[in-house]
């Protein structure tokens, strides 16, 4: 079974989207950013993991890979009229400018 997690620009997630955020990426991604800790900011590290005949590699900076963890840490906190003010400021402010491109 093949699980495909869309969350970019999602104010909302299911619960079943949240455990895999919370119980599988997120501990792949904090055991790298532990991993890494004692580097300097803007060396580039790189990190493949295998799943079955699949693999996945990041490269990137470790700023980027606190940022990345960051992105699918999960706020218990946040209520739904929270994401929906967050989603907005986020994507309807003319004046934004991304700071970080993917691609």
């Amino acid at each position: 079974m093949h699980h495909h997690l869309h969350v970019w620009y999602s104010a909302f997630l299911r619960p079943s989207d949240i455990a895999i955020l919370a119980g599988t990426i997120r501990p792949l991604l904090a055991a790298v950013v532990d991993k890494i800790s004692d580097r300097a900011d803007d060396s580039i590290l790189g990190k493949t993991w295998t799943f079955g005949k699949s693999s996945l590699r990041l490269l990137l900076t470790k700023e980027r890979w606190n940022a990345t963890l960051a992105l699918v840490t999960v706020d218990d906190d946040l209520t739904t009229e929270s994401a929906k003010r967050i989603r907005q400021a986020k994507t309807v402010d003319p004046g934004r400018t991304d700071s970080v491109h993917w691609g």
